[in-house]
């Protein structure tokens, strides 16, 4: 497929770019599913916030008997707790085609060499400059598109997280938000520059699917709950 997109557009990097968005449609139904599961999910949770920090005040020195109390409110309320990580199914959809394409891009001779745009070689890392010093964890380039994919990935989690009602699992939250785009940055800082443009567009799809699904899926099913809590 990536052939055959390059065949069409005579560069290597825009057939990346065409074989993301073909990825993402194929998955779309599968995705979208689970993003709308989610934020159904995340609009009960916050429904129960108000019995879930009753629990918490009363429960506090008691982690066994609060957990207890929590899962009782669940089950009493018709809540799956795991429902709000339905959304992060496209990741495990897409991942034996992440694996396939960091595969082929230090494989095929094809794709050495092959530039696009300010990227010399997509089977190498970007190399947008050289730097004076060989840095532990960086070496001696600076590799831009890894930053594009942390910025993204951590655009994508904040977009996809609520705020939960237990105060501890919000600061865990918050820490993740912050902690998997360094982690895979630095994992990723090397890879093939073809890999990386994959994700960066991958994640920017999943940005403006998330700001769909916040806007006319999310907002006003919160909307509805607020005005029947309000009556």
């Amino acid at each position: 497929m990536l052939t055959w997109f390059q065949g069409l557009a005579g560069n290597w990097g825009v057939s990346i770019i065409l074989l993301t968005f073909t990825v993402r449609l194929l998955t779309f139904p599968f995705v979208h599913k689970g993003l709308k599961a989610q934020a159904k999910t995340q609009v009960e949770m916050q429904k129960l916030k108000p019995l879930m920090d009753k629990i918490n005040e009363k429960h506090k020195d008691d982690p066994r008997k609060k957990q207890q109390e929590v899962m009782s409110l669940y089950r009493e309320h018709g809540v799956n707790p795991l429902g709000a990580l339905k959304g992060c199914g496209w990741m495990l959809i897409q991942m034996p085609i992440f694996f396939a394409l960091y595969k082929l891009l230090y494989q095929s001779i094809d794709l050495r060499g092959a530039s696009w745009w300010f990227v010399q070689d997509l089977s190498q890392p970007d190399r947008l400059f050289m730097l004076p010093w060989n840095l532990p964890l960086v070496g001696d380039a600076f590799n831009i598109l890894p930053l594009f994919v942390a910025a993204t990935q951590m655009v994508t989690s904040k977009f996809t997280m609520q705020t939960p009602t237990d105060p501890q699992q919000a600061q865990m939250q918050k820490m993740m938000i912050y902690f998997m785009p360094v982690m895979i940055l630095v994992l990723t800082y090397s890879f093939p520059s073809g890999l990386m443009l994959y994700w960066m567009v991958s994640n920017l799809w999943q940005v403006v699917q998330q700001l769909w699904v916040n806007k006319h899926i999310r907002k006003p099913q919160q909307q509805a709950a607020a005005g029947v809590k309000k009556a």
